[in-house]
């Protein structure tokens, strides 16, 4: 008992560090393989596209510019999001689910949100007789491809 009360609380964290990292390393691996991997390799391919039919003209396009921003944090921000569960374990054993359970949930959302704005700021587009042109402002005009199409490809 005297040797838990004059323990200092930076050692008790350290105690319990193991056993948080037993569901938090597969948790994390999980993620990486079901978002960060995907997105990222959704990102190459975004870039690579750009990269094949780049013009000139994308250097003035307010679109092209929101369009790579968003193609490089898709891949970081949940990453980001990742690092902050372990502040988490210091918590009671409820808190840190609810806390942990939040940032996941977020991950997952910030995901969606991004490859939505990524799919509506395409800088090029092409009309109904194949012609490409550039899109100035996100969304407008509409994306004829739709969503889940333009995410998984043809």
């Amino acid at each position: 008992m005297a040797y838990e009360a004059t323990t200092p609380a930076s050692a008790r964290k350290r105690e319990t560090a193991g056993s948080n990292l037993l569901w938090f390393v597969p948790l994390c691996l999980i993620v990486v393989a079901v978002i960060i991997i995907p997105v990222g390799l959704l990102a190459f391919e975004n870039c690579r596209s750009l990269w094949r039919h780049f013009t000139w003209g994308l250097l003035v396009s307010p679109s092209f510019y929101m369009f790579v921003a968003l193609t490089l944090t898709s891949p970081v921000l949940p990453i980001a999001f990742l690092t902050a569960i372990p502040e988490t374990f210091t918590a009671s054993p409820s808190q840190r689910f609810i806390r942990s359970l939040t940032i996941l949930l977020s991950i997952v959302c910030v995901s969606v949100v991004i490859q939505i704005f990524l799919w509506g700021s395409y800088p090029l587009g092409w009309d109904s007789d194949g012609t490409e042109h550039l899109r100035l402002i996100p969304f407008f005009p509409w994306p004829r491809i739709p969503f889940l199409r333009w995410i998984w490809g043809n």
